[in-house]
């Protein structure tokens, strides 16, 4: 059984700051595919820090996203110092689903580094090997990440999976198993969901595409 990788198969969710002032950080995000920010809850919430405020959820600087486009501009008011902050973009409700983030060192956006969970995938005849790559300090077992397949053409939020697990690690990066009999001529497509616990399907924080030979 022969496999095609898709020639760009990733498409996942980004956070760059493009602005700072002392008073104001604009903060730019672009998500996946089918995505609804507004409806499904999405945010972005700031830190003065250089990793998330995974235990300090109410901490720092937050704003929803206030459209359902999947990319956009959003502003955040905060008196900026020559510091470092960490900017994450939620997919979710919580900081728990928090799945790209962006850090400039000195509130100077010219020294960023960003960061979007990824994943690859190694596929066989009855089974995909989904490696994943999430943020620092993130533990993506405890806060209910799972993978799913879904037939190529099928929406991840909403499409029944063909197949899902959970991720039952909680290191930030990993492997985890679909297992599903593949069939000759067919796509495929594998989502990593930043929450839900394989129950919610609205925090798709990146996809992965994959054909199989005729």
């Amino acid at each position: 059984m022969k496999f095609i990788l898709d020639p760009s198969p990733l498409a996942t969710t980004r956070v760059m700051i493009v602005v700072a002032t002392p008073e104001l950080l604009i903060v730019r995000y672009s998500t996946v595919g089918a995505n609804e920010p507004k409806t499904y809850g999405n945010f972005v919430q700031t830190w003065q820090d250089t990793t998330v405020g995974w235990s300090n959820p109410s901490g720092g600087w937050k704003s929803a996203i206030a459209s359902d486009r999947i990319q956009g501009d959003v502003p955040l008011a905060l008196p900026l110092q020559a510091k470092d902050y960490v900017c994450g973009y939620s997919v979710g409700g919580s900081v728990n689903n928090i799945c790209a983030t962006a850090v400039i060192h000195g509130g100077d956006p010219a020294k960023q580094e960003q960061f979007a969970t990824r994943i690859s995938v190694q596929p066989a005849a009855d089974t995909v090997l989904v490696q994943y790559t999430t943020p620092e300090g993130c533990q993506p077992s405890a806060f209910g990440h799972w993978v799913a397949l879904f037939d190529d053409g099928g929406d991840p939020y909403t499409a029944p999976p063909l197949t899902l697990s959970p991720v039952t690690g909680n290191a930030r990066v990993g492997s985890v198993p679909l297992f599903y009999s593949m069939l000759a001529g067919r796509s495929y497509l594998v989502a990593y969901f930043a929450g839900g616990a394989g129950a919610d399907q609205s925090g798709v924080a990146c996809t992965f595409r994959f054909a199989v030979a005729p």
